[in-house]
């Protein structure tokens, strides 16, 4: 029972926010993300390639990979060299092969290209930018819709709904982590 009381207590609270943030907020803040993702996922790659075929910067990021590269090279020489005494007990490795695995692993991450790099770093500015855009755009429209006659009020009211589905996609979520804890500690819900 106190369960139950739980989950309607998530869905009510969830609604309350939505109806305070208003259905065109609530709605429009997943739109500017999906949006922003998108789009700065497919304009990343030609903006990246734009910036560096304007300036050295992918000389510059290769380099500064190559020294990275270059370091953990010369300190897997040492690590190689300098743990022979602790390279076998008892005719296993232990030290030196984790050393030598945590070395070769941090190699291949740091072996990526700058173009990769950059466009990474590209897609999140541009994220940022299209989400402060998309925020501007939605906010125009909730006054806009607030401003008709009953917008506020269905505004209001949809932002509840859509807050309250919100918490019972949560309630939901929850629902089955209990369950598959129950099935699996023999708890009771």
């Amino acid at each position: 029972m106190s369960t139950n009381m739980l989950f309607i207590a998530i869905i009510i609270i969830f609604g309350i926010f939505g109806a305070l943030r208003g259905a065109i907020k609530s709605i429009g803040g997943l739109v500017s993300a999906i949006v922003s993702f998108i789009l700065a996922r497919i304009l990343a790659t030609p903006i990246t390639r734009l910036i560096f075929a304007k300036t050295d910067l992918d000389e510059f990021i290769s380099n500064c990979i190559s020294v990275v590269n270059t370091g953990i090279n010369e300190s897997l020489n040492i690590v190689g060299s300098g743990s022979a005494g602790l390279h076998s007990i008892g005719g296993t490795s232990i030290i030196s092969d984790s050393v030598n695995g945590f070395f070769n692993t941090t190699s291949n991450i740091v072996q990526v290209s700058a173009l990769r790099l950059g466009s990474i770093f590209v897609a999140m500015l541009l994220f940022t930018l299209f989400m402060v855009v998309c925020g501007i755009l939605v906010m125009i429209i909730n006054r806009s819709f607030e401003m008709i006659p009953m917008g506020k009020t269905i505004n209001f009211i949809v932002g509840f709904a859509c807050g309250a589905l919100k918490g019972l996609l949560i309630v939901i979520m929850l629902y089955y982590v209990l369950y598959g804890l129950n099935r699996l500690l023999g708890l009771t819900i």
